[in-house]
């Protein structure tokens, strides 16, 4: 069944203001588009009886201006359930996890440059064991260069002194600073300390740059 026409509805509005309203909500239904489909479960669903004496009366409105406020506001009702609707679906449908507050440092370790004449430095907040057997951190780095041309900085366990294992790579901003949460799924007490290294990516070679002796 097409739907009845919006202009022979409104032929017996006589106030154009009234008739400008309409002929806007109208316009703003046909934007919102029409609602989902109810569920079978709903759309069976017996409508409460409604008493006699309770049906408004309606006998003063012209037929057509009747039929033009009935149409609108079963449309405003439509759409706003549709509006709802799609709300409800926006937020139903992010599955991202809310981010976790900052995990408790059960220590902090310092990191000192190599080059004694370097004003570096770095701090590793590091975290208690979680239950998946990671070590939660966050590093906080100031006073290194930005890398360019595919180098970059590495955080990693030492062992005998020497980077043993790698715990996430980073760069820094322009103005040498930075701050990045990891992970480590190592057993950390098989390892002697923490380090930072640069990596030279045309020569294919690293340096130390920070470690906990300096």
């Amino acid at each position: 069944m097409s739907p009845p026409n919006l202009d022979e509805l409104l032929e017996g509005v006589e106030d154009p203001r009234e008739r400008d309203r309409l002929r806007r909500m109208h316009d703003l239904l046909v934007k919102t588009g029409p609602p989902p489909e109810l569920s079978p479960a709903l759309a069976a669903a017996p409508a409460a009886p409604v008493a006699e004496d309770e049906e408004p009366d309606t006998s003063w409105m012209p037929p057509r201006r009747l039929g033009a406020v009935v149409l609108v506001g079963a449309g405003l009702a439509a759409a706003a359930f549709g509006i709802g609707y799609v709300a409800g679906q926006d937020r139903g449908s992010d599955s991202r996890p809310a981010a976790a507050p900052p995990e408790q440092p059960t220590s902090v370790v310092a990191l000192r440059p190599s080059d004694q004449n370097n004003t570096s430095g770095a701090s590793i907040r590091l975290g208690r064991k979680r239950t998946d057997g990671n070590w939660p951190m966050i590093v906080t780095v100031r006073g290194l260069d930005h890398l360019v041309r595919g180098d970059y900085y590495a955080l990693v366990l030492t062992r005998n002194g020497k980077p043993a294992v790698t715990c996430g790579t980073f760069n820094v901003a322009q103005e040498g600073t930075t701050t990045f949460r990891t992970i480590a799924a190592y057993d950390l007490d098989r390892f002697d300390g923490w380090a930072i290294t640069e990596w030279d990516a045309q020569t294919r070679s690293e340096r130390v740059v920070m470690s906990e002796a300096g």
